[in-house]
């Protein structure tokens, strides 16, 4: 029971118990796989207006994950390989503490990675799966781990009105008769 209140994303996560660490290891899993799966790519095309005979604009051909377009600019421009070095440490059990002796604190990606993780699995995220949004709500079992309340996860039909609001307004078709008088 002493380490419920004694773990945190500092540390590693080989000081949690089985459970609530497989499925960190999971979540860790899946952001690892998405991160490799979706790098940005760049590639260029011909541009619409031609400024000189070879005129070429550059286009994003794949883009990031949103965690990591989000995780990229709330950490000063995170490096990418340093990132995927820390996932690949957390899905393996190879993570460490986070050391603030130094100056460089090593293992900040891996702190920074587990506190992610840990907001995922205890607040719950928003996911955009084509042009159709979804929240993906927070595991109670985890939450009552780590002491916090039980959040109240709606049923279906209550879900679909989340997503409207997440969606914009459909445009009606109306036939507008405005006289403008100029």
């Amino acid at each position: 029971m002493e380490k419920r209140e004694l773990w945190t994303p500092e540390k590693r996560l080989a000081l949690l118990p089985d459970f609530p660490r497989e499925l960190f290891v999971e979540e860790a899993k899946f952001l690892y796989e998405d991160f490799l799966d979706h790098p940005l790519k760049i590639g260029t095309r011909q541009a619409d207006y031609q400024k000189h005979i070879n005129h070429k604009v550059r286009e994003v051909k794949m883009y990031n994950p949103g965690w990591y377009s989000d995780f990229y600019w709330s950490h000063s421009h995170a490096k990418r390989q340093l990132v995927e070095k820390s996932l690949h440490r957390i899905v393996n059990g190879l993570d460490m503490d986070l050391d603030t002796r130094s100056s460089k604190h090593r293992y900040a990606y891996d702190t920074s990675l587990r506190w992610r993780i840990y907001l995922r699995l205890t607040e719950g995220y928003q996911v955009k799966e084509g042009d159709k949004p979804y929240r993906v709500f927070p595991d109670n079992a985890v939450r009552a781990f780590f002491n916090l309340e039980k959040m109240e996860i709606p049923d279906e039909k209550v879900e679909d009105s989340l997503l409207l609001d997440l969606e914009e307004p459909p445009i009606e078709d109306k036939e507008y008769n405005d006289i403008v008088p100029f």
